[in-house]
């Protein structure tokens, strides 16, 4: 292996980052003879588009939740209009005629 690096006229500066790459790269081949590191990465990109998927996914269901506790929020701070109408008879108030149901 040193004669490799010493063929492939590297700088001493980057020697034993090359050394430690074609280390790791015969592992990989030792493990995969086949496909060997390209493998590995395969492997690794597949898990990123599951890890991608599963981002988005959540995603999807914070918005949901977040519109559904929303529209919960909205609801609850409108109350019927019988409430309403019972309220302002509650107090003396008998100007019900102004209030419309709404949507």
């Amino acid at each position: 292996m040193i004669s490799i690096i010493i063929k492939l006229q590297l700088s001493i500066e980057v020697r034993g980052e090359a050394a430690d790459s074609l280390t790791f790269e015969a592992r990989c081949r030792i493990q995969d003879p086949v496909y060997g590191c390209v493998g590995l990465v395969h492997f690794l990109q597949q898990q990123i588009h599951i890890v991608e998927n599963q981002v988005a996914k959540a995603q999807t269901e914070i918005v949901v939740f977040n519109s559904q506790l929303f529209h919960q929020a909205h609801v609850q701070l409108q109350p019927p209009l019988q409430l309403l109408q019972q309220f302002e008879l509650g107090f003396g108030f008998n100007n019900t005629a102004t209030l419309q149901e709404g949507p």
